[in-house]
């Protein structure tokens, strides 16, 4: 019960940094070039009807895309 109630107020939280990275990414495009190669990426795979999740990326991307919604949040 404390592990599911401690899950939603973070995940409640985190929902406002999702919205201001989205606008980050949409007014700062130079800021985000893995993530938003990642998100083309997976676009166009699914337009040919390949399903892909973002389980499939390795850790160097997960690294970097993380290292830009740090550096664009933490400003």
């Amino acid at each position: 019960m404390k592990e599911e109630i401690k899950r939603n107020v973070v995940k409640e939280i985190c929902s406002d940094f999702v919205d201001t990275i989205i606008v980050g990414m949409e007014e700062y495009e130079k800021d985000f070039p893995y993530s938003l190669a990642v998100i083309n990426f997976i676009l166009e795979l699914r337009e040919k009807g390949i399903n892909v999740n973002t389980n499939m990326f390795i850790d160097v991307i997960w690294d970097n895309m993380y290292k830009e919604f740090t550096n664009y949040l933490g400003r």
